[in-house]
């Protein structure tokens, strides 16, 4: 039983520390990706956020905490690479996010009353 708890620990440790430094990796070399490099990037990320839903049972809120903020750190940084500046037009980006809230709240709504 400990060998298995160790394991699970192993895994969402090593699941958190690639994420991790995929997105470090990113926002460093990100001005300089090639698109086709960006395509390869975005597979990766693709494949983290789709493992979460294999490890989310073995993530505490603070460890799902994290994989938001590094999913959010990774986009933020492939919108600036496609020319958009978040921070600097915030009124845009505001109403781009109210935007796509109302959608995923809908798409919610529409999946409970099936």
């Amino acid at each position: 039983m400990l060998f298995f708890c160790a394991s699970c620990q192993s895994r969402r440790e090593g699941y958190l520390n690639g994420f991790e430094r995929l997105v470090e990796k990113v926002e460093q070399i990100g001005p300089s990706l090639s698109q086709e490099q960006w395509e390869q990037y975005d597979e990766e990320v693709r494949t983290y956020i789709n493992s979460y839903n294999n490890e989310k049972d073995n993530l505490s809120l603070e460890d799902k905490k994290k994989v938001g903020e590094l999913t959010a750190r990774y986009y933020q940084v492939r919108v600036e690479s496609l020319g958009f500046n978040i921070l600097g037009d915030i009124e845009n980006w505001m109403a781009f996010i109210q935007g796509f809230i109302k959608e995923i709240k809908e798409d919610l709504e529409n999946y409970q009353n099936q």
